[in-house]
Parts: structure tokens; C-alpha cells; sequence
């Protein structure tokens, strides 16, 4: 049998396989690739809490707040900005086209982590123009509020760490981005911060996606290396639920390891494919 420890000053925690196996699959509805980390999680929360495995399962059933609690021990906050770039450069093409219809764009960005989706889309509009950067209205949402509460400080970001895999396209946001001051970098430890240009025009909030109501009709919705966290009989009714949530001519992004759960949930929807993991709801 499989098992997990977790060594505190004072004890050593064992979890079962089986318990595990439950926690993630039919308490939490999260997928094998996140199981790791969810080890760690929850040996670390039964040490705390000086539980064995079976009074922990109990605990954790009937308690929404630890399972919120664990989804975010989970979660991966390893983000990059203008990633994927694809995504970015459409966005940049769309985004005049639906402001000069509309009057302006309404943008979410799900699972937003540490901030560098959000703060990308910004700097795109910025990089249109002025105007297009009034008229972009962007959300920023993550399950976690250390997420969130970093996103809106703004950083710190490593140069290194949240500038890698670009193109061309993003390397001109980039400068863009460094000759306007939107990025504010220091030299001493090869880090930077986003400008409050960047972070007062962006609303963040904290947001479920399994749990909490979607408000709003959007005009773009990011929602990238999100949904593999679940397993699909929840991914499903997420993506339902997002695509739901687009204005007439939205358009909804999501990730490589989607494909499969896109043709499922969006079986019987009237849809259109602009690329493999961009969907636009019909004007």
C-alpha cells in the first residue's frame, strides 16, 4: 500500500493511499496530476490538526472551509506573462473590433494567480493605444487570497523567471512596457515590480469556479492551465458555465490540456472554433 509522510518537530503523518484517493477524487473533484501536492497538503494539515487519516476524511467531508483551504495548499502558482503568446496577439486583434462595437470590452481572467495573465492583457490595450487601455475593463480571480493579495501589490516578479518563452510579438510588449514604466525593475536582484498603472485598472477578487456564480456577460475570458487541476466530470460543467458567460461574439481561452474536455462540454452549443483552445460565441 501507498502511503504519504510528513515530518513536524513533533510527529510523523501517514495517509493511506485509499484516503487520499477519496480526498482528491470525490471530495475535492480534482485530478491524479495534482495529487502530489495535495499529499503534502494534507499531511501537513492532519499534523496540525493532530488527526489520523480517518478522523480527518470525516473532518474534511463536512467542512467547505478546509476543502477551499486545500485546493489552495494545491494549486501551482508557477504563471508567466503574454503566455501563450497566440492567445495575446489574437486578443490585440480582437480587442479594437469589439470596442468600436460595443463601446468597450469586459475581460475575465479566471485563475489568475500571482497577477502576470491579468497585468499582460493590460499592457496589450496599453500598447494599442491610450484610449483602448480606458475602454479594456479587466477582472483578475483566483481561488487563493495570497494569490490575489500579490497580484495587487503588483509583484515582485523575477525577470528571469516571468519572462521566459517569448516572441517577437512579446518582446515589443515587453519594451513597451519597460520604456512606459509599467514595469519598474531593480537591479540589484534581477526583479521588477508592475507600476500602479498597471494594478489600480484592474479589479481583483477572489473567486471558485466549482462553487461561486459567474456575473457579467464578458467579452474575453482566459481561463488557461486551469481547468487539468479537476478531474472532467468537473471541468465540464466549468467550461458550460464559462462559455455561458460570454457576451454575443466573446471569446473563450483555455489551454492545451483542454481539447478533449471543450468538444465534450461544448457538444450541442452553438459555437465557433478560432483556433483549438479558442472559442467565440456567435454574434
Amino acid at each position: 500500500m501507498n502511503k504519504i509522510t510528513s515530518q513536524t518537530p513533533s510527529q510523523c503523518v501517514v495517509l493511506p493511499q485509499a484516503t487520499l484517493t477519496k480526498i482528491r477524487k470525490n471530495i475535492l473533484g480534482l485530478r491524479e496530476t495534482c495529487e502530489r501536492r495535495l499529499e503534502d497538503a494534507i499531511a501537513q494539515r492532519m499534523a496540525e490538526k493532530q488527526m489520523g487519516p480517518a478522523s480527518y476524511l470525516v473532518f474534511v467531508k463536512g467542512n467547505e472551509i478546509e476543502q477551499n483551504l486545500l485546493k489552495k495548499m494545491t494549486a501551482v502558482e508557477k504563471t508567466y506573462f503574454f503566455r501563450p503568446q497566440e492567445h495575446y496577439e489574437l486578443f490585440a486583434e480582437e480587442l479594437p473590433k469589439t470596442i468600436r462595437r460595443k463601446g468597450e470590452a469586459l475581460v475575465w481572467y479566471p485563475g489568475c494567480s500571482s497577477g502576470e495573465g491579468p497585468a499582460s492583457l493590460y499592457i496589450v490595450a496599453a500598447a494599442r493605444s491610450t484610449q483602448t487601455a480606458e475602454k479594456t475593463v479587466i477582472y483578475a480571480s483566483d481561488l487563493r487570497k495570497e494569490a490575489i493579495d500579490k497580484a495587487k501589490a503588483g509583484g515582485p516578479y523575477s525577470s528571469a523567471y516571468a519572462l521566459l518563452e517569448k516572441g517577437d510579438k512579446a518582446a515589443e510588449w515587453i519594451s513597451f512596457a519597460k520604456k512606459k514604466g509599467l514595469f519598474i525593475e531593480n537591479p540589484r536582484d534581477d526583479s521588477f515590480l508592475l507600476s500602479s498603472a498597471v494594478t489600480s485598472s484592474i479589479k481583483y477578487l477572489t473567486h471558485d469556479l466549482t462553487t461561486n456564480a459567474i456575473l457579467g456577460a464578458f467579452d474575453f475570458i482566459f481561463c488557461c492551465n486551469v481547468l487539468f487541476y479537476y478531474k472532467r466530470v468537473v471541468q465540464v460543467p466549468i467550461v458550460q458555465k464559462l462559455f455561458g458567460a460570454l457576451s454575443r461574439g466573446g471569446h473563450l481561452f483555455l489551454g492545451d490540456d483542454d481539447l478533449k474536455t471543450i468538444s465534450e462540454a461544448l457538444e450541442g452549443f452553438k459555437h465557433e472554433r478560432q483556433s483549438p483552445t479558442v472559442i467565440r460565441r456567435p454574434l
